[in-house]
């Protein structure tokens, strides 16, 4: 599989000679705990940080590089770049290769053309034939990885996706309001070996998405995403996800021209008794540039 990836990433590479699309955002981090007995400020779970997060793409989209920086400096030599993904096509499946120094790793998306559901891994998607005419297309033909992030951005199964693609998801199924009408996923168990199973459900209005739900086999809720807030600029939703260890509580400001994006998210650790805040702030500061 590397030697694989090596060869997709080399020749699309290539086409960086010919067009280098940029576009960076600065992101202000901010992140503290305390002490759940005490209600007092835990030293060294402090942090302040200012970095830049930047990517690097060919016009077509189908290549993706991305780094963090704490200044802006040869953000156009791809070699600087972090983690890479590429997506290849065959045989009515697509191939999203990720790759960092750390691992590798491929997602696999099959269309399935009378379900009209696409699967991703081991996990099916069912779609309106809308949404799936719609992002069939975008896959097999115009192979833009910026439409499968917009896809999995709700992050609702293992897909080790790196957490900075997300800023530039397409947007395309909140701006056409596309609807997902159910979903089973099978994610790795938290606390022993093998795999949970869920089932998702989806509830919209006419504004769009409304409610996500993910439900295990005892019909107990461990992912609940509510939508707050909505206007032409910006969604809101707040996501909450219950684990054996941990309750974390997500509030998520998106924007649909992908000019900003802020997170604040509370993370309660049972076993540490710990609670730790987090705030992330992400602005674009540069447009596509060649």
């Amino acid at each position: 599989m590397k030697q694989l990836l090596f060869i997709f990433i080399f020749g699309q590479s290539l086409l960086f000679s010919q067009t280098k699309n940029i576009i960076s955002f600065k992101t202000e981090w901010e992140e503290f705990a305390l002490n759940n007995d005490t209600d007092s400020l835990i030293e060294d779970k402090t942090e302040k940080s200012i970095f830049f997060i930047n990517f690097l793409f060919n016009k077509k989209k189908d290549t993706i590089f991305i780094n963090k920086s704490e200044i802006l400096s040869e953000i156009d030599n791809e070699n600087k770049f972090i983690n890479r993904l590429t997506v290849d096509v065959s045989n009515n499946k697509a191939n999203l290769l990720v790759w960092n120094k750390n691992y590798t790793d491929t997602i696999v998306l099959r269309f399935h053309h009378q379900e009209r559901a696409v699967q991703i891994n081991n996990d099916l998607y069912s779609l309106t034939n809308e949404y799936y005419s719609f992002f069939k297309k975008k896959v097999l033909k115009d192979r833009n990885i910026t439409e499968i992030i917009d896809f999995l951005d709700d992050e609702l199964g293992n897909y080790f996706l790196p957490a900075e693609i997300f800023l530039i998801g397409s947007k395309s199924k909140y701006r056409k309001k596309f609807r997902i009408k159910n979903a089973t996923i099978k994610t790795i168990k938290v606390d022993s070996d093998g795999l949970d199973s869920w089932k998702i459900s989806f509830l919209y209005d006419k504004k769009g998405i409304l409610e996500i739900q993910k439900k295990g086999i005892d019909d107990e809720i461990s992912y609940l995403k509510r939508r707050k807030y909505i206007d032409f600029e910006k969604i809101i939703f707040e996501i909450e996800e219950n684990t054996v260890k941990r309750n974390t509580i997500t509030q998520q400001e998106i924007y649909l021209s992908n000019k900003k994006q802020k997170i604040k998210q509370q993370n309660i650790q049972y076993g540490l008794n710990i609670t730790t805040f987090v705030k992330n702030e992400s602005k674009k500061i540069l447009n596509d540039k060649q």
